[in-house]
């Protein structure tokens, strides 16, 4: 992904954090996107959740520049989201991801469909990563 595309996701993910709403949104559109996802934050605290999600897409996004602190970030979600922490098949992570593009489709008055491709695009590369831990 080149600068420029990074620069508008970035400046997206700024306008959506602006949004009250779009954390909220995410989970309302991520727990219905599939059965077994709901039960998974039956007891979660859902406030704490949030700034997680909020660390968790910057780090994703920086990620996405190669940026070492971020990777650091996304191994550790990659470890305690894998087989024998969290347990989080693989095959859930495209509702996660087009959970934010949905979301984010909501809460960002500039988004466009090239937009969602580019969040898709820039959040592929740590949710590919996170993955293979449950591989590991």
């Amino acid at each position: 992904m080149d600068a420029q595309s990074r620069m508008k996701v970035q400046a997206s993910f700024g306008r959506c954090l602006t949004n009250e709403q779009f954390f909220d949104r995410f989970y309302e559109i991520f727990v219905a996107s599939h059965p077994d996802i709901r039960p998974m934050f039956a007891k979660t605290d859902m406030s704490r959740q949030k700034g997680l999600l909020r660390h968790g897409l910057m780090s994703a996004l920086m990620y996405a520049e190669s940026d070492l602190m971020a990777k650091a970030c996304i191994d550790r979600i990659r470890e305690s989201h894998g087989r024998s922490r969290l347990n989080i098949r693989p095959e859930l992570y495209q509702y996660w991801l087009a959970g934010i593009v949905k979301a984010v489709s909501e809460c960002d008055p500039e988004f466009t469909p090239g937009l969602g491709r580019l969040w898709h695009e820039a959040l592929l590369p740590a949710v590919e990563r996170i993955q293979s831990g449950y591989r590991d």
